[in-house]
């Protein structure tokens, strides 16, 4: 959470009327603020499904849930919890379900640049896996059920996502329910990945290549309360 000194009335005068006079430019430094350190990211729903665009088809995860925080005057926002469910691949008209583990991996998002009041861009850093580990996204054979996911024998492949920065990323600031919130808008981010194909089912072994990612979250902080409070990204004083 980054904290703000109290001014005196003279000051704030004068710092108001700087800021009347001398808007703030264009490709400034930016950071997230927000009054608390804690947010709630939503994913998906009705921001839409998210998309991983792969070699051999589209996983589509229509159920995505996150929350994360902003470390005192990290000016970085870091995932803490994020959950991908309800995903699936369709190829040649026949459905995959489609499983993805985090593996302790985090998203750490920075804001970057200030293009506008309204807009920023910046990256992500997939970060902090559990040692030797990745996010890794499962396609298990048709009709498997939830409660095989996990059987080394139902799986076609296994797409390995490393740590790595991702850039590209856009950040709007608008007003959710009453406060500034943040959405963060994650268009055709183009992702490294390792594909290791268990039964010949068209996921090309060992191919190392790019997916493509697509979707969009907001995040809005919380109070002890967990009332809604101002988050913004902005370019530094």
């Amino acid at each position: 959470m980054l904290k703000l000194k109290a001014l005196g009335p003279p000051l704030l005068a004068v710092l108001a009327a700087m800021a009347f006079a001398a808007p703030a430019q264009a490709n400034e430094p930016a950071n997230f603020w927000s009054e608390s350190e804690h947010i709630d990211a939503q994913l998906g729903d009705e921001h839409g499904a998210h998309l991983f665009a792969a070699n051999f088809g589209t996983v589509t995860c229509t159920k995505v849930s996150g929350t994360a925080t902003l470390p005192n005057e990290s000016g970085a926002l870091e995932s803490d919890v994020v959950s991908y469910e309800t995903c699936h691949i369709v190829t040649f008209g026949i459905t995959f379900p489609v499983t993805v583990t985090m593996n302790g991996c985090d998203y750490l998002f920075t804001a970057g640049t200030q293009v506008n009041p309204d807009l920023a861009e910046g990256s992500v850093h997939i970060a902090d896996c559990d040692s030797g580990e990745s996010i890794t996204i499962d396609v298990y054979q048709a009709g498997t059920e939830a409660n095989e996911h996990g059987s080394p024998a139902k799986r076609h492949c296994q797409i390995h996502v490393p740590e790595q920065t991702i850039g590209g990323l856009r950040y709007h600031n608008g007003k959710t329910e009453g406060v500034d919130g943040v959405t963060v808008e994650l268009k055709g981010l183009e992702v490294e990945e390792t594909v290791t194909d268990f039964n010949n089912a068209g996921c090309n072994n060992h191919l190392t290549d790019t997916f493509v990612y697509t979707g969009s979250f907001w995040a809005k902080g919380t109070d002890a309360e967990e009332n809604y409070v101002d988050t913004t990204v902005t370019a530094e004083p």
